[in-house]
């Protein structure tokens, strides 16, 4: 191909103007290997090509022909097109890892962003702008898996259209995810579903690092429990755990950057496997856990695990029990959501109870429900149906249906002082019915 010093480049044109001025004598062949940063010998042999063949010595041989290191346009096309259609949202680094598993192609991040980037798509983390914080001193990690969990609950719109709560539990010594459930609400129900997850696979924990919700702490002063125990915590306590509260997020963030994670792959995950339900959600969690402690987790080291295993599990229906405060009704029965309830000893004999004593009712992990007396005895709660709702109310105080006695008339006697009086008097007086005494009238 034949070339004029109109197609040159800069830095061709420079160059030959430097071989000029060396075949001229204005540089010495020292010098100008200083100026174009090439050594005297290789400035010998361009000058020796230049006399020989012209500009075109000093023009790379490779210009105008297509790259050796050009892109695949087929899979180019590929990649993009998978992107677009089942991959949209991912970020490159997961789209990379899901083109390995599920089709088999394997390419370099930066080729995979460049073929991207190309048609027009960034990567959604780019877009993250990224505000300035406070800056918190690090807290190094804890030495035993399991001598410290992070929990917490976060609140996005996980699948489908409705917002709901993933409730999750990270080992601060590995980053283990060790426990996770989804839930309509943060509720104590659902920690509890998280703890017993933690205790079933790993064992019982030293210490438990959360927020200052309800669930962990009463908050305010003016209630009247603030001095009591929640429910979660008494829990916990009866295990040996101990809990730790703070109100900075940053203290435990270890748990806040896993949920800005989840919040990135999961829900593209769970869009892929066309999750709907929280049921479908919960038991998708499982197989996903599993993937993400083998790629984020460290590397566990079974001599130093601080988790001491729970020989009986079915100990933890009756450690994981809520407690809710009623009174005795009349009837000696409880009302608990709308249903009412009697209390039955060990013998299954009903016990009766003082109307308007308080108890409590514990409610276990299975939902089963119990009354604890002002003795601390224990008894079970049978709940009555509304056919025998409808007779005792009818047998005790109904306000529709009322006891009718028979009337009883007293007859005086003839020596009573009544008698000094006429009797029709009397008899009219009293308003009683003068067929009752015609005997005596006569």
């Amino acid at each position: 191909m034949k070339y004029d010093m109109n197609s040159l480049s800069f830095k061709e044109k420079r160059k030959f103007q430097v071989i000029l001025n060396v075949i001229e004598g204005k540089f010495t062949i020292e010098r100008a290997a200083v100026v174009l940063g090439y050594n005297k010998y290789y400035i010998k042999k361009l000058v020796t090509e230049y006399m020989n063949f012209g500009v075109e010595c000093l023009i790379h041989k490779s210009k105008g022909l297509p790259s050796n290191r050009r892109a695949n346009l087929e899979l180019k096309s590929l990649i993009i097109d998978l992107y677009k259609k089942n991959y949209l949202g991912f970020n490159f680094t997961h789209f990379r890892e899901k083109l390995l598993k599920n089709h088999n192609i394997q390419i370099p991040y930066t080729t995979c962003k460049n073929y991207l980037n190309s048609s027009g798509i960034f990567s959604p983390r780019s877009h993250r702008i990224k505000s300035k914080k406070d800056i918190h001193s690090l807290r190094p990690r804890r030495e035993l898996f399991g001598e410290l969990i992070q929990m917490d609950a976060s609140i996005h719109l996980w699948f489908g259209d409705d917002k709901t709560h993933l409730h999750a539990a990270i080992d601060d010594a590995t980053g283990i995810i060790v426990g996770a459930h989804f839930s309509k609400q943060e509720t104590l129900k659902s920690y509890y579903i998280v703890l017993r997850q933690i205790i079933a696979k790993y064992g019982v924990p030293w210490e438990l690092y959360t927020d200052n919700k309800t669930v962990f702490n009463y908050n305010s002063s003016k209630n009247a429990n603030h001095d009591k125990p929640t429910n979660f915590r008494f829990a916990c306590n009866r295990l040996g755990i101990d809990i730790i509260t703070t109100s900075v997020p940053q203290a435990k963030g270890r748990i806040e950057r896993l949920f800005g994670t989840l919040q990135d792959r999961l829900i593209n995950e769970m869009r892929l496997a066309n999750i709907q339900t929280i049921d479908e959600a919960n038991m998708f969690l499982p197989g996903f856990i599993n993937d993400f402690n083998l790629k984020f987790a460290l590397p566990l080291n079974d001599n130093i695990n601080g988790f001491e295993k729970l020989d009986n599990l079915k100990v933890l229906d009756y450690i994981l029990v809520k407690f809710y405060p009623r009174k005795v009704n009349k009837g000696s029965s409880i009302k608990f959501f709308n249903k009412q309830y009697l209390a039955f000893n060990n013998a299954s004999k009903q016990q009766l109870l003082n109307p308007g004593a308080n108890v409590l009712v514990p409610q276990n992990f299975k939902d089963e429900l119990f009354l604890l007396d002002d003795e601390n005895i224990l008894h079970y709660l049978v709940e009555l149906t509304p056919e025998e709702i409808e007779i005792r109310t009818i047998n005790q105080r109904s306000p529709l249906i009322k006891k009718v006695k028979p009337k009883r008339y007293h007859i005086p006697t003839f020596t009573h002082p009544w008698r000094e009086y006429p009797v029709k008097d009397i008899i009219t007086f009293l308003d009683y019915h003068p067929e009752d005494f015609q005997e005596y009238i006569q």
